[in-house]
């Protein structure tokens, strides 16, 4: 597996071809659900605690505050743990998660359009 920082113009395409993500843990936690993305995010500001708690309660992403205190060990080892048994059930969980219809279609749509830009029709 290989790790890398993302430009934000290619955010959703590599974001759907993705195995896991490491995120902050605002929307774009549910931008990966919506995806069926597992993930971990990290609550680096007071206004990411709420949302990253309600998605790791709904079990599609694990959440690391790093508020006070970054624990690269800790980040290491969930990405680990999710990358060697767990990811499965996570992504089952993010496919399943209540993110609403409009999601739904978003992703919908994003894997229609991954599935044309990948094939031959070029």
């Amino acid at each position: 597996p290989r790790a890398r920082v993302i430009l934000q113009a290619d955010y959703i395409m590599e974001l759907a071809s993705s195995s896991l993500a490491i995120l902050a843990a605002g929307s774009s936690l549910w931008e990966a659900a919506a995806l069926g993305v597992p993930s971990i995010g990290l609550i680096v500001a007071e206004n990411q605690s709420e949302s990253a708690w309600t998605a790791e309660g709904v079990t599609f992403t694990r959440a690391i505050d790093c508020r006070d205190n970054f624990d690269f060990s800790a980040l290491v080892s969930e990405a680990r743990n999710c990358l060697l048994g767990q990811i499965v059930s996570m992504r089952e969980s993010a496919l399943n998660a209540q993110v609403g219809d409009s999601a739904k279609d978003a992703s919908i749509a994003l894997s229609a359009l991954t599935l044309n830009i990948g094939g031959t029709n070029g």
